[in-house]
């Protein structure tokens, strides 16, 4: 009895040390085949990128990744990165700051939005102005322009871009996609050279989204049924809001009222940066100053600017400006202060100004 007790103790025991033997090996294997799979993938996904960037080339002739590129993580920590969606090129970098310049142009309106090699133009202010931007967009390095938008069909924004694309090539051309304008002489000539160039078009409306270099871009207006008044091209504006981790800028030059229409449709619509519509004009009725101060108070921007010219016209409206001020908003104006630029990492600003 002593006996059959001796051994079944000692086969208790043997199993007892078999067992994370058996355990340690078969996590040895499985190591190994991860890692193995591991490094498969990883040779494959590569495979995917330099297949795909050798058959990609940007404007300068060198190679640039596809959009899986981008879907590496560690490549997307990499701030020297050639990155394509499939119609615009630039260098992915999605952590740098980014720069948005209010261009002095007078009674115009003319703002970069520049992160790295990523640049977007919104309107080139009047025929006199467009030296005067091309030589900013030389000096801040910009070397193409990845959209170049006309948010309305006045002169005061749209006869600097004939400027502007002798001197630089448009990747995409947005605009808001009235057709009353057919005939008009600048707009043909931009359209001839864009089409020339075989730059893609598009008429974007409310609910269009665009997601670029860390940057999101959604349009506001106008709407899809288009009012193609040539009496109120404003109505038509393209307004945009650009959303860079915390930074956010509110682009318009819609009335108070239709401003404030956006509030019903986009309820937590909010801007650190936004440009006051109409050079600072507009009506001036009670109504309209409510309607103001009830957008500025939705909006709670931090900074303000105004795009104007010489005080010949009584713009911006002083009691515009109080609207603003009542808010504790910093102002800025183009006429005083020259263009301004406003800096910013996604979380903080920093504004300067050329005068």
């Amino acid at each position: 009895m002593r006996d059959n007790t001796f051994v079944r103790n000692n086969i208790l025991l043997f199993i007892l040390f078999l067992i994370p033997v058996v355990l340690l090996f078969m996590g040895c294997s499985f190591m190994e085949h991860n890692h193995i799979g591991n490094q498969s993938a990883n040779q494959t996904q590569g495979n995917v990128i330099n297949n795909t960037a050798s058959q990609t080339a940007n404007r300068s002739g060198s190679i640039v990744a596809n959009q899986t590129y981008v879907n590496n993580t560690d490549s997307m920590n990499d701030t020297n990165v050639q990155y394509s969606t499939g119609e615009l090129s630039y260098t992915y970098a999605p952590l740098s700051n980014i720069t948005v310049c209010f261009i002095d142009v007078g009674y115009g309106d003319s703002v970069l939005i520049k992160k790295g090699d990523f640049d977007m133009l919104v309107d080139a202010g009047n025929e006199a102005s467009g030296p005067h931007v091309v030589s900013l967009l030389d000096q801040l390095g910009v070397d193409d322009i990845e959209i170049m938008a006309l948010s309305s069909m006045t002169d005061d924004r749209m006869g600097g871009m004939k400027s502007v694309l002798q001197s630089y090539n448009a990747e995409q051309f947005w605009d808001n996609g009235v057709d009353y304008l057919e005939d008009n002489e600048d707009y043909s000539y931009i359209l001839d050279v864009l089409n020339n160039r075989h730059t893609k078009i598009i008429h974007p409306t409310r609910g269009y989204h665009l997601y670029e270099d860390g940057i999101s871009i959604d349009v506001l207006n106008p709407p899809s049924n288009r009012f193609n008044s040539i009496n109120n091209p404003e109505a038509d504006s393209l307004t945009l809001l650009i959303k860079d981790r915390n930074f956010t800028l509110f682009l318009s030059d819609l009335s108070t009222t239709t401003q404030n229409n956006l509030i019903s449709d986009y309820p937590n619509i909010t801007a650190r940066v936004m440009k006051v519509s109409q050079h600072g004009g507009g009506s001036v009725g009670v109504e309209e100053r409510v309607g103001s101060f009830l957008f500025i108070s939705k909006l709670r921007p931090d900074i303000a600017v105004v795009s104007v010219g010489p005080n010949d016209r009584g713009l911006p409206n002083p009691t515009i400006l109080e609207s603003y001020r009542l808010h504790n908003v910093d102002i800025y104006r183009t006429d005083t202060q020259g263009t301004i630029c406003i800096t910013s990492d996604g979380y903080h600003l920093n504004a300067t100004t050329s005068r």
